[in-house]
C-alpha cells in the first residue's frame, strides 16, 4: 500500500468489518504505519519514506522501516529516529474511540519546522481530538472548507464543531513558549 507524498507517517488503527458468518467473529483489526522524512514536497507536505499495515502495530511499524530505510531520501535515517512517536489522532473527544493514526518521524520529534500532513479522507473525517508526544507539543488544523485559524497546545480534547471530524491537513510543532 503506497501513500501519496501529500499524507504524513502513521501509524493507525481503525476497525475493518468483516464479513457477515453465522458465528459471530469479532472483528480484525488493521494497524497502518507511514514514516516521514524532515524534508518536503513541493506542496510544502513531508515526505512519506515507507508505508505498511498489518495486524499489529510492531509488524506494520517494523516493515513500514524497511521500505524506509531502502528509501532514496533515507540514507542518514537512524532506526531509532524512525520509530519516533509525534502524534496520536482519536475517534472520540477527550482521546477516546479508540487511535485512527499514530504518526511517526523518520529524523526525530518535532522542532519549531515540525511535520506536515494530509489525513486520509476517511480518517480526516473521524478525528475528534489529538495528543501530541515528545517535543511535539502544539497542532495547527486546516479543514476541508480551507479555514486554518485553529492552533493549540496539545492534547486537544475537544476539537471546535468546524474541525471536529473534518480535520484535513495538520501540522505538528514544537512550540517553546506555548
Amino acid at each position: 500500500m503506497k501513500r501519496s507524498p501529500l499524507l504524513t507517517i502513521t501509524a493507525a488503527a481503525f476497525v475493518v468489518a468483516g464479513a457477515s458468518t453465522a458465528s459471530a467473529a469479532p472483528p480484525s483489526t488493521t494497524y497502518c504505519a507511514e514514516i516521514l522524512s524532515n524534508e518536503v514536497d513541493a506542496q510544502g507536505f513531508s515526505i512519506v519514506l515507507g508505508t505498511s499495515c498489518s495486524t499489529s502495530p510492531e509488524a506494520a511499524l517494523s516493515t513500514a522501516d524497511a521500505e524506509a530505510d531502502n528509501s532514496a531520501l533515507a540514507p542518514q535515517e537512524s532506526a531509532a529516529a524512525a520509530s519516533t512517536l509525534l502524534m496520536n489522532e482519536y475517534r472520540d473527544s477527550y482521546l477516546g474511540g479508540g487511535v485512527l493514526y499514530s504518526y511517526y518521524g523518520a529524523y526525530g520529534t518535532c522542532d519549531s519546522a515540525g511535520y506536515r500532513l494530509r489525513n486520509y479522507w476517511d480518517v480526516g473525517h473521524s478525528v475528534s481530538s489529538i495528543q501530541g508526544n515528545g517535543n511535539c507539543n502544539n497542532v495547527y488544523l486546516t479543514n476541508y472548507a480551507g479555514v486554518s485559524d485553529f492552533g493549540q497546545t496539545t492534547p486537544v480534547n475537544v476539537l471546535p464543531a468546524r474541525y471536529n471530524d473534518n480535520v484535513d491537513v495538520v501540522r505538528i510543532v514544537y512550540c517553546g513558549k506555548c
